[in-house]
């Protein structure tokens, strides 16, 4: 499991293209930057 923020497009691509799934999106209450944020987990076999 990670994190990124929600506005790193980057990240968020690379993370999809190896297989994690966003499991969790928050408004950035819990960061210390206060940046919207996701969670991604790995799924071993998505099919």
């Amino acid at each position: 499991m990670g994190w990124t923020f929600q506005r790193n497009r980057q990240a968020r691509r690379f993370c999809e293209k190896h297989g994690f799934v966003a499991v969790e999106e928050t408004g950035g209450r819990r960061n210390g930057e206060k940046e919207p944020d996701v969670l991604y987990r790995w799924v071993k076999d998505r099919g």
